[in-house]
C-alpha cells in the first residue's frame, strides 16, 4: 500500500504517553512519521471515494430493480383480482362516521362510503378501476349529510339548491338506491330555514330522514313538490324519521307516519294533540325514541282522548323525559326492550303499563337519574319479570354484598344472562362475588365471565 517507513515509531512512545519536550533530532524524525501517515490517509480516502461511488451505483440499481419488481408483482397481486362485489364491500367500510355510542345509532343506516373530510374521495384517486367502481356504486353515496345552520336566505349562494357539490353527490346515488339524508338548518325561529326543494327529485327514494332545527315547522322556507303541494304519498320508501327541534316540535305534515318503523322525537316541547295524533298513526313502529321536556295541553287532557295509544309492532321503547306520560298512555304488547330513567313512582306506573300491554320484557335499561335508586325499589321493579335476560342500569345505586346476594335468588329474573351495574361510589363488592352470583343462576353450568376494562364504577357480567 505504501513504502515502508525507515523510522521506528515505537521509539517515541514515551512522548505519546507524556508531555515531555522532544529533542531536535526527535522533531525531525516525527515530522517524517507525520508525512508518512498523511500520505497513507490520502490514499485511503481515495479508495473510500471509489467504493462509495460504486455503492451509490449499486443502490441505484437495486432501487430500479425493486421498482420493476413491484410493478410485475402488482400484476399478480390478490387485490388486482378481487371481484367487484368484494371490492364494493371494502369500499363500504371506508366511511367511518363515528358519532359515539348512542341509542340513535340503530335508527340510522350503517355509515358507508367516503369520509366526510376536506378530501372525501380518496378511494376514487387510487386508480382508474377503483374510481370506476366507486362512481358506479350508488350505495357508496347514499348516506348524505347537509348542514345549513348558518344559512342566510337573501344570499342565493348559501342555498342548497345552488350547491354544486351536493348535486354531484346526489347524482352518484343513481336512480333507485334508498337514501339516508341528514339535514340541519338554522336552529332559531327568527332565521329563515334553508329550503328542502333540492330533495324533490329524490323523495320517492328517501328511506331515512333526519331533520334538525327550523326544518321541522316547514313555515319559513319553500318545499316545492309539485302543483298539489306536499303530500305524504311522495315518500313511499320512508321508514325511519328522526326529528330534532330546539323549541316546539310541529310535526311535518308530509311524513307518512303509518309506514314508519323507526321514529325519534327530540324537542323542548310538543302539543298533546300533535303527539297523540302522530303516535296513533304510527302503528307499524318497531322502535320509538323520545326526548321531550314539555307536553303542552297535558293538564287539560279530556277523558275522551285518554284511551291508550296502541303500537302493536313496537319492540324497543326508549324514553328520556316525561316517562310517566308514556307509561300511562301507551299500549305496547310486543315490546321486548324498555329504556327509561328511574323516577319516584316508576314501579307502580310500570306495573300498570305492563298489565295493560301484557308484554314479555327481555331487556330493561334504567337510564341515569339524579336520584338514588334504593335496593328495595330496584328489586321490586324487576320482580315479576321472569322473561328478563338483560339488566343494564346507569341509575345511581349503592352496590353492596346484600344486593348481590338478593340477586342470587332465581325468583328474580330467572333467565338473566347479562348484568351491568353502575354505582355513584366505588363498588364495594369483589368480582368473585358477582361471578358466583351469576354462575349460581345459570342452569347450563357454564362459568360466568366479567367483561374486562369496564368504565369507572361499573361492573358488567355475562352468564356465558
Amino acid at each position: 500500500m505504501s513504502a515502508k517507513l525507515q523510522v521506528d515509531e515505537s521509539r517515541y512512545n514515551h512522548l505519546l504517553l507524556s508531555n515531555n519536550e522532544p529533542s531536535d533530532f526527535e522533531i525531525v524524525e516525527i515530522h517524517k512519521i507525520i508525512a508518512h501517515r498523511k500520505s497513507n490517509l490520502s490514499k485511503l480516502e481515495g479508495r473510500i471515494a471509489e467504493v462509495q461511488d460504486m455503492l451509490h451505483k449499486l443502490i441505484e440499481s437495486r432501487s430500479r430493480e425493486e421498482q420493476r419488481l413491484s410493478l410485475f408483482r402488482a400484476i399478480v397481486s390478490p387485490i388486482r383480482r378481487i371481484p367487484q362485489d368484494v371490492l364494493v364491500e371494502i369500499f363500504l367500510l371506508t366511511r367511518d362516521w363515528w358519532e359515539g355510542i348512542s341509542v340513535l345509532n340503530e335508527f340510522k343506516s350503517r355509515p358507508v362510503g367516503p369520509l366526510p373530510t376536506p378530501s372525501p374521495l380518496v378511494i376514487t384517486h387510487v386508480c382508474s378501476e377503483w374510481r370506476r367502481v366507486a362512481l358506479s356504486t350508488p350505495m357508496l353515496w347514499a348516506k348524505i349529510k347537509v348542514g345549513y345552520e348558518a344559512y342566510v336566505s337573501p344570499m342565493p349562494n348559501c342555498s342548497p339548491d345552488n350547491n354544486e357539490r351536493l348535486r354531484t353527490w346526489l347524482a352518484r346515488t343513481g336512480m333507485h338506491h334508498p337514501l339516508d339524508i341528514t339535514y340541519a338548518s338554522p336552529p332559531h325561529h327568527n332565521i329563515t330555514g334553508a329550503p328542502l326543494s333540492w330533495t324533490s327529485p329524490y323523495v320517492h327514494r328517501i328511506k331515512i330522514f333526519y331533520l334538525r332545527g327550523e326544518t321541522l315547522s316547514l313555515t319559513n322556507y319553500t318545499f316545492r313538490l309539485g302543483t298539489n303541494g306536499i303530500d305524504e304519498t311522495l315518500f313511499p320508501s320512508l321508514r325511519r324519521v328522526l326529528l330534532r327541534e330546539f323549541d316546539e316540535l310541529v310535526p311535518p305534515h308530509f311524513i307518512p307516519w303509518h309506514q314508519l318503523t323507526h321514529l325519534s322525537l327530540d324537542a323542548t316541547s310538543i302539543s298533546l294533540a300533535a303527539l297523540r295524533s302522530l303516535l296513533s298513526k304510527s302503528t307499524e313502529l318497531l322502535k320509538l325514541h323520545t326526548i321531550l321536556r314539555v307536553i303542552q295541553g297535558q293538564e287539560s287532557n279530556a277523558p275522551e282522548v285518554s284511551e291508550p295509544i296502541a303500537l302493536p309492532q313496537l319492540v324497543t321503547l326508549t324514553v328520556s323525559g316525561l316517562v310517566a306520560w308514556f307509561l300511562e298512555n301507551l299500549m305496547v304488547p310486543a315490546v321486548t326492550t324498555l329504556d327509561i330513567p328511574f323516577f319516584p313512582g316508576s314501579v307502580i306506573l310500570y306495573r300498570s303499563f305492563q298489565s295493560r300491554s301484557s308484554f314479555c320484557l327481555k331487556s330493561l335499561i334504567l337510564g341515569e337519574q339524579s336520584e338514588r335508586l334504593e335496593h328495595g325499589t330496584f328489586l321490586d321493579l324487576i320482580h315479576g319479570m321472569p322473561s328478563l335476560t338483560q339488566i343494564d342500569t346507569t341509575t345511581a345505586i349503592h352496590v353492596t354484598p346484600m344486593l348481590i346476594a338478593s340477586l342470587a335468588s332465581l325468583d328474580l329474573a330467572p333467565n338473566l344472562e347479562y348484568l351491568r351495574m353502575w354505582s355513584y361510589t366505588k363498588i364495594m363488592v369483589d368480582d368473585d362475588e358477582f361471578l358466583c352470583m351469576v354462575s349460581s343462576r345459570d342452569i347450563s353450568g357454564k362459568l360466568a365471565v366479567a367483561e374486562p376494562n369496564p368504565p369507572p364504577y361499573t361492573r358488567i357480567f355475562r352468564s356465558h
